[in-house]
């Protein structure tokens, strides 16, 4: 349900806009958004019984421990928050962000949130590793480096993996 207000202009003329109810869903372009406006938005979204700043505090948080324990980047185009990790691991730890795994122990990126250009998360890999893993549906999906970037990972040479 809206509401009608006659908006009045110099000349007199009124013309009627709707406003929503509050409660109504009110459409937008998300293309419009940037990627940490569309990450922040998905932790709203995953949980909508959760109270909105409860959410907005633990993107905030999320965000803090990766910023201490991880990576960020955020570009006008991409913004990802990730950490190595060991994809060997129990899976209740690969997703704890306060996890982190001595450097003969890293074997997998891991991309905790994602949003934006997903083919240009490569370019911000601040070294290489064999795999790339992330959260589907509720579970764990790893994919070996070489064959997700093959342009960009020449085999064995690690040494010229990524370009930063």
């Amino acid at each position: 349900m809206s509401t009608k207000i006659d908006e009045r202009e110099e000349e007199g003329s009124s013309s009627s806009v709707e406003l929503p109810e509050p409660g109504d869903s009110v459409p937008f372009d998300r293309s419009a958004l940037r990627p940490i406006e569309r990450a922040g938005l998905f932790y709203l979204e995953q949980q909508p019984e959760v109270h909105d700043r409860d959410m907005g505090e633990q993107f905030v948080e999320d965000h803090r421990l990766h910023l201490l324990h991880g990576y960020v980047f955020s570009t006008p185009t991409l913004f990802v928050m990730g950490r190595p990790i060991d994809r060997f691991d129990d899976w209740p730890r690969l997703k704890d962000p306060l996890v982190r795994y001595p450097p003969e122990r890293e074997n997998c990126w891991w991309l905790f949130l994602l949003a934006g250009e997903a083919r240009e998360a490569w370019r911000y890999l601040p070294y290489p590793l064999p795999y790339i893993g992330w959260e589907r549906r509720g579970k764990p999906r790893f994919f070996e480096s070489r064959k997700l970037f093959p342009h960009t990972v020449p085999g064995s040479d690690r040494s010229r993996c990524w370009k930063i």
